[in-house]
């Protein structure tokens, strides 16, 4: 697998591509798999970091299982894996139908923006080998998440992160890495300014 896909890179089409998936009552990681395809690692990256964003990520438990398919993925964008594996448990695990859905229509307008604004800049932050560092940053964020679930907003911010340095590595647009790696920043400021609150 490649970092980052062949064909159509925009959001817009990624997230038509997950509305083929809602075909019965649960959408499961293998049908999201399925839609998108296993071309690349940074699109598989994308999807639950994008999940997270989303009003899902207050199922309780939810942030953590998201964060566990995001580490195996990106664990196996740096070892350079041919194709991605995913163990058979989490391969079946799923969402019902119909927030899955609801989901899809939040991102849609937020997705048609980010993906309006793209074209290719900063390349130099999009090309190895500075190209791995969204995946390490991205194992250390699924590191945090699960402690993290008593502050979703927290968690959220991370995720979305996550989804503009992948987004950044799919539309070759440095310039969202950047801000990937600014709202990472942020979400590491209100961490410790919560511990020290905490702790004060």
């Amino acid at each position: 697998m490649s970092i980052a896909p062949q064909t159509d890179p925009s959001l817009p089409n990624i997230i038509d591509k997950l509305r083929g998936a809602v075909n019965g009552k649960t959408v499961t990681v293998a049908d999201i798999l399925d839609a998108i395809g296993d071309a690349s690692y940074a699109p598989a990256l994308l999807v639950p970091a994008l999940i997270l964003v989303t009003p899902l990520s207050g199922i309780f438990g939810l942030p953590t299982f998201l964060a566990l398919i995001m580490l195996l993925i990106a664990s196996q964008a740096l070892l350079q894996r041919r194709h991605l594996w995913l163990p058979a448990r989490v391969m079946r695990r799923g969402l019902a139908a119909e927030k899955f859905a609801k989901a899809l229509e939040f991102m849609d307008k937020p997705a048609r923006w980010i993906d309006g604004h793209s074209r290719a800049r900063l390349r130099l932050l999009v090309a190895r080998p500075l190209s791995v560092l969204p995946f390490v940053l991205t194992i250390a964020v699924c590191l945090a998440i699960p402690p993290m679930e008593v502050l979703p907003m927290v968690s959220s911010i991370a995720a979305f992160a996550i989804v503009c340095m992948t987004f950044g590595l799919i539309a070759r647009d440095g310039l969202y890495v950047l801000c990937g790696y600014a709202v990472l920043g942020l979400a590491v400021f209100l961490v410790a300014r919560t511990l020290l609150g905490t702790l004060a």
